[in-house]
């Protein structure tokens, strides 16, 4: 009867370890399918998706990873929330009024809506015990409500912690997609907006072309005084323009149909004292008062047109100042001027003019264009190696990440990347560029300090790199256009010096240049946290190791049930050596056993656990090959025969 009830009683114990075992695996396969089913959600809404479908994709993943029995959703619809899809009963309630609470929520409060006073704050309690709500999920983008979902408790139970968990991160997801959307359908108005102006600026230039059929410069100048010219039959035509660069008034074209080659220089300084009278557009040079007039306007006079032989000018003027004139000489006929010719030149004055400030600002467009795109593919090129940076795993890809892109990117020809070592005040060199060298610390000087204070040092000598580096390695870096040191670092409540990266010749720019500093500087900005966690991580590393014990009996445990259910072979291999020193470096003892084995479990400096289900004759096999090159003790405890529960196994060791 004794036996008996043992028996019963082992009988129980193995029922309800195997329940036991099954409920454990129903809760890991209820949480596979959720983080899998958040992985799926994380791949739909990271695609470009309209409203429509990030609202529709929100409430289908809601209900299905929250297994919701009952839930609505509500969209913004002009200046109320109206119900968009519904789960379970329907309700009376479609539509739900933007009070100011809500319009209010993402700014102070934008987080999931659970607790019956915070629910009761921002909806009423109509609302509430229609849809029988016991969580809100909020759609937010920016400071704006654009809906929500509210949810009943679960098709099985209530909302749990771990239910609250998955609908802040389904949260979180809802609103990065609307965020995006967002951004994208600014980008799309602005992308609009700046066609429609580009488009502007084309009928413009198209309108100059029709106008003078020129943007050339020079081409228009030659072709304003051919139209002069032709129309007004002068013999001699000047254009004058004033010139921005010289300051001053310049003879822009010249036409002497007796001396096709003339080429006449002319300098003209205007009085900045003499008022502009708006009257007087059409000079006749041959009556003293229209002279003596055009004499006040420039100090120069008209002395300095004579060889224009000038009859007319004709004024250009503008917002009260004078632009430029056009010099009309004795007609090829003989004839005197009418008022028509007049009237005709100061408009085709006016319109050579426009066509020519076209011209001028379509350069200038040209030019800043390029300026653009060279700056758009900095920023390109910037923003790549930004991504680079953040997926480094270890600080040699980081730096040589960094060097490379700054060597295709941005014209760095010859660079060093260091890291600060605290412990012997001196930067590690991890990177060159373009340099040989056998050196691998920079020693700190006293002109350093600045540097460490998290200044840029930047000098255009070449024998500035003696000043900051020791002379070998100034030596080994040959010719430079000068050193420029960016420090890396991290303000905190002190200064965590980091690295730097010292760039010491650029391919074609100069190494001062503002923009190209500015940009080092980014680099160096964001390079520094990412160091800071990469120095982090090595230094938990060191400190830090699993729970090989409870590592050890969960794994245990579980191969004894398979071991039964499958009739398989299970060994615990127990191995004491009392030479080992610490299991928080690299033991190259346990790397031999891993080599052998799977499954090594060293839950002490002098103690190691291996578990395997090869057979005993195998495994002995393999710890006397082990012994020949080390001495330690070990024991194979063989389930079934040794020990046939966990108990009975720690037993072992008492």
């Amino acid at each position: 009867m004794r036996y008996d009830k043992e028996r019963l009683n082992m009988e129980y114990d193995q029922i309800l370890s195997r329940i036991e075992q099954e409920n454990k695996e129903r809760f890991l396969s209820t949480k596979i399918f959720r983080y899998s089913g958040i992985i799926k959600a994380i791949d739909f809404f990271s695609q470009r998706l309209t409203f429509e479908q990030i609202v529709d994709g929100a409430f289908e993943f809601t209900n299905e990873l929250l297994t919701i029995e009952r839930s609505a959703i509500f969209s913004l619809q002009g200046k109320d929330f109206v119900l968009k899809n519904i789960k379970g009963e329907d309700s009376v309630i479609t539509r739900i009024e933007n009070t100011k609470e809500l319009s209010d929520l993402p700014k102070f409060y934008g987080y999931l809506l659970y607790e019956h006073d915070v629910l009761r704050k921002y909806f009423d309690e109509v609302i509430i015990k229609s849809y029988n709500v016991a969580m809100v999920i909020p759609l937010i983008i920016d400071d704006y409500l654009f809906g929500f979902i509210l949810i009943s408790n679960k098709a099985m139970g209530q909302l749990e912690s771990e239910d609250y968990i998955i609908a802040e991160a389904l949260m979180k997801l809802y609103n990065n997609a609307l965020e995006n959307y967002k951004r994208f359908e600014d980008l799309q108005e602005m992308n609009r907006e700046l066609d429609e102006k580009v488009f502007n600026l084309f009928a413009i230039n198209q309108s100059s072309k029709a106008l003078l059929s020129e943007l050339n410069l020079n081409a228009l100048y030659n072709l304003a005084i051919d139209v002069f010219s032709e129309l007004t039959l002068s013999s001699i035509t000047g254009f004058v323009l004033y010139d921005e660069a010289s300051e001053d008034f310049k003879l822009k074209a010249f036409k002497d149909i007796c001396f096709k080659d003339a080429e006449l220089m002319l300098g003209l300084n205007a009085n900045e004292k003499t008022l502009v009278d708006a009257s007087k557009v059409i000079l006749n040079m041959e009556e003293k008062e229209s002279a003596d007039y055009f004499n006040s306007l420039f100090k120069e006079g008209i002395d300095a047109i004579k060889f224009l032989r000038s009859k007319f000018i004709i004024l250009l003027l503008k917002s009260g100042k004078v632009l430029g004139f056009v010099s009309l000489g004795p007609t090829t006929t003989g004839a005197e001027y009418n008022k028509g010719v007049f009237e005709l030149t100061e408009s085709l004055a006016s319109a050579a003019y426009i066509a020519l400030s076209n011209a001028q600002l379509f350069k200038k467009v040209n030019d800043q264009k390029k300026l653009l795109e060279n700056k758009l593919s900095d920023l390109i090129s910037l923003n790549k190696l930004m991504k680079n940076v953040n997926s480094s795993n270890d600080m040699d890809t980081l730096m040589d990440l960094t060097l490379k892109t700054l060597n295709v990117s941005f014209d760095v020809e010859k660079a060093i990347a260091a890291l600060y070592d605290e412990e012997k005040k001196c930067f590690k060199i991890k990177g060159c560029l373009n340099i040989k060298t056998r050196k691998k610390e920079i020693k700190i000087n006293k002109d350093w300090k600045k540097i460490m204070e998290g200044d840029i040092v930047f000098e255009a000598r070449e024998m500035a790199a003696h000043k900051y580096l020791s002379k070998s390695l100034a030596d080994d870096i040959g010719k430079c256009s000068g050193i420029l040191i960016i420090p890396i670092f991290l303000d905190k409540l002190e200064l965590e010096m980091l690295g730097v990266i010292i760039v010491l010749k650029y391919k074609d720019s100069l190494i001062c240049d503002d923009e190209y500093m500015l940009t080092l500087e980014t680099i160096a900005g964001h390079m520094a946290p990412v160091i800071s966690c990469m120095k982090a991580v090595q230094r938990n590393k060191k400190i830090t190791r699993p729970d090989y014990n409870y590592l050890l009996s969960k794994e245990l445990e579980k191969e004894m049930v398979e071991a039964k259910n499958l009739f398989i072979d299970l060994n615990v291999v127990y191995i004491e050596d009392k030479n080992f020193k610490s299991l928080f470096e690299n033991n190259p003892f346990i790397d031999k056993i891993k080599e052998k084995f799977n499954k090594v479990f060293p839950v002490s400096n002098n103690h190691i656990f291996v578990i395997t289900n090869e057979p005993y004759e195998d495994v002995n096999k393999k710890i006397t090959s082990l012994k020949e090159t080390n001495k330690f003790n070990s024991r194979i405890l063989v389930f079934g025969k040794d020990f046939e529960s966990y108990n009975q196994f720690t037993g072992c060791f008492e």
